[in-house]
């Protein structure tokens, strides 16, 4: 097993919280299978004990299974991020990590299935002990036995082996999904011996391909599908058909190549996913999977139709704004760049152009005023005045590459609170996006408390050389929304595992992110994390000012895009028909030719790489960013309202009522009473500018 510290701290105030951490040069691949098989035996065993007690004790239904799944996770969740982030480093890592998800799918089918263990469950509810507990640990056993009627406990034995049946091949496609369109993007390259086809790109970007080329014994420039290196080419080469060709190739990740090859094509395998949902869905006794979606989220109260007219009437909302955005971008295109057709690869670059000319702002221009130090060097300073909370570098962790940041975060009575590792840059073998993920939850133990630490994912463009690498302001946000996830993890004071805001209600968990978003647009925040790459200046006030004037730029158009993902994966799976299974692709086209104003090259196979609703936990949930975005929106109103964007006062009831408690209870109350009041309906419109405050 790879190695592992266990700190146990005692600090000023007598409270006692032990950090765990890895030694990551330990870790070994082949020996995960060998070290969770018994722990699966185990946790199978302790159930059938537990189930056989007269009268099970708190301890025994909660305490002990966290205890076991906690070194479930130590093994397992290593083992899952390094797939994600440094496969080229540890070569049969995804057959190892298919397995053992498989492996964790039939056990927690298993456990969740179990009528013994949820009899048991039910018996302490009806007992002398459960109405002593307090309200967080009634309702923690109020919640798994939902779970478990949720999860199919009272199914015939011949229906549980079918749904364990259908939980495993799930988990085992979602894998494969991930795997192909990750592996499809590390095979895709493009050497240009010619610099002149390169014009237009930044020089920065240019150096970095052609390390990029060096480092592969080539020479020239080496074009990849890393996200960085795809907006370069997309939004700043001048070559057009250069443009075109990465569009196409990003675009068709994961289907047919152009030589035949199949192997990567997630055709059949976005088939099997939606066939495996609907008959999940139909055997837990809903009519389909987006009805079983909805269980546990906070839109339950709108019902599937409630959630199809939340993305359509916004749609509807946002296109009048989407038309004429695109009426202006082609009469640019036209009438400045000379292009008299417009097709989808010219977008990103004839907006950047455009966005430019209106606002005399270069994204490349700007990001000299983001260096990734006074960034974080920024954000600790907010994190200070909002909440108390003092960002710590911690130099001695152990990291998986040397890019990656250890930090440490300590409240005002000097507690450590959590930690977290920040991945920041993009690479060959690391998945693209950005992502939280969780390494260890709070939780109580006898003699002190567990310190949460979770994983920072972004895929920014890595630095040549030594020198310090530069973030666009898109990178900025990206980074600040990832930090809300994170610290919604290591700053949540659960006592246990099962109430972290991993359980949230899926549909509210991107509201501290989306809502921390808000400070990167704010003047006084902006000059704090800035300082140019030459001299050292902070961002001056003309940019910013052109900054929040762009911020509106295309909005219309880009929230219409949003709406249409989350339509377009709510018709998946709430329409499903087994009798006629729809194509992806030929869904995804019909719907963007009815919502989206932007063209389509009926070419290109987006579904096929949209980890998201396939492998992201977001099927039948992609709405949930839009959701949340209006509860986030509203969030933030009461910084504006006090006048001050640093108020301690509202940044205390913030951690109060929605970080700290986690799912302890549900987002509708945490939001009531950070609020005083239910969400605002017209949040959302107003905060994309879609309607006047």
């Amino acid at each position: 097993m790879m190695n592992y510290t266990h700190t146990w701290k005692t600090f000023p105030n007598g409270i006692k919280r032990v950090l765990t951490l890895p030694d990551w040069k330990t870790f070994a691949a082949d020996t995960v299978i060998h070290e969770l098989t018994p722990l699966f035996a185990e946790g199978r065993a302790l159930a059938d004990e537990i189930a056989a007690k007269p009268m099970p004790t708190f301890h025994d239904l909660v305490t002990r299974f966290e205890n076991l799944g906690e070194e479930i996770s130590l093994i397992y969740g290593p083992l899952s991020h390094l797939k994600s982030v440094e496969k080229k480093t540890y070569p049969g890592i995804e057959g190892v990590h298919q397995q053992a998800t498989q492996l964790l799918t039939e056990y927690g089918t298993d456990i969740s299935l179990h009528v013994g263990l949820y009899e048991a469950l039910v018996r302490y509810k009806g007992g002398t002990e459960f109405a002593t507990l307090g309200h967080k640990e009634q309702y923690l056993i109020t919640q798994s036995i939902k779970d478990f009627e949720l999860a199919g406990v009272a199914l015939p034995p011949e229906k549980k082996v079918e749904l364990k049946r259908l939980n495993s091949e799930g988990a085992d496609l979602g894998v494969t999904f991930a795997a192909h369109v990750q592996d499809s993007s590390d095979i895709w390259e493009k050497i240009v011996t010619d610099s002149a086809l390169l014009a237009g790109i930044p020089k920065d970007d240019l150096e970095g391909m052609a390390e990029s080329a060096k480092e592969k014994g080539k020479s020239g420039w080496r074009i990849t599908m890393q996200v960085p290196v795809y907006i370069a080419v997309v939004a700043y080469a001048d070559n057009r058909e250069l443009r075109k060709e990465l569009y196409c190739a990003f675009n068709n990740r994961a289907t047919v190549l152009p030589d035949g090859d199949a192997k990567f094509d997630n055709a059949p395998v976005m088939a099997a996913m939606l066939k495996n949902a609907d008959e999940s869905a139909k055997l837990l006794g809903y009519p389909t999977y987006a009805d079983l979606s909805l269980v546990k989220k906070m839109a339950a109260s709108v019902g599937v139709e409630g959630v199809r007219d939340f993305n359509q009437n916004l749609a509807t909302l946002a296109r009048p704004k989407a038309e004429q955005e695109l009426r202006a971008i082609q009469v640019f295109a036209k009438e400045k760049l000379g292009l008299d057709t417009f097709e989808v690869w010219d977008f990103a670059y004839v907006e950047e152009k455009m966005r430019q000319e209106l606002y005399q702002l270069d994204s490349e221009a700007v990001r000299k005023y983001f260096p990734f130090s006074k960034v974080m060097q920024g954000f600790a300073a907010l994190l200070k005045s909002i909440f108390g909370v003092t960002l710590t570098p911690n130099i001695i962790a152990s990291v998986w590459h040397p890019s990656v940041k250890v930090y440490d975060l300590y409240d005002e009575t000097d507690v450590q609170r959590g930690t977290f590792y920040a991945d920041m840059f993009a690479r060959e073998g690391k998945k693209d996006g950005a992502w939280m993920d969780v390494l260890i939850a709070s939780r109580k133990l006898g003699d002190g408390t567990v310190i949460p630490v979770a994983y920072l994912n972004c895929n920014g463009r890595m630095s040549v050389g030594s020198k310090e690498a530069y973030l666009t302001h898109d990178d900025v946000v990206t980074l600040f929304h990832e930090a809300g996830h994170t610290l919604h993890h290591v700053l949540g004071l659960s006592e246990y595992q099962e109430q972290s805001m991993e359980h949230v209600e899926w549909d509210t968990v991107e509201l501290p992110s989306q809502l921390l978003e808000n400070w990167t647009w704010e003047p006084d925040m902006l000059r704090l994390m800035s300082a140019h790459e030459d001299t050292g200046a902070v961002i001056p006030d003309d940019v910013i000012e052109r900054m929040i004037a762009a911020k509106n730029f295309n909005t219309g158009m880009i929230s219409l895009r949003q709406f249409l993902y989350g339509a377009f994966d709510w018709e998946l799976y709430s329409r499903y028909d087994p009798s006629a299974p729809v194509d992806p692709n030929v869904l995804w086209r019909d719907m963007v030719k009815r919502i989206d104003v932007r063209p389509l090259d009926e070419t290109t196979h987006f579904p096929n790489a949209f980890s998201h609703i396939f492998a992201g936990g977001y099927s039948a949930g992609y709405f949930s960013y839009m959701w949340a975005l209006g509860l986030a929106a509203d969030a933030y109103l009461p910084f504006k309202e006090a006048g001050d964007i640093f108020s301690r006062e509202v940044g205390d009831r913030l951690l109060r009522e929605i970080i700290a408690p986690g799912s302890e209870r549900s987002m509708a109350e945490s939001f009531e009473a950070y609020r005083g009041r239910k969400l605002d309906p017209q949040a959302l419109a107003i905060h994309l500018a879609l309607i006047e405050n």
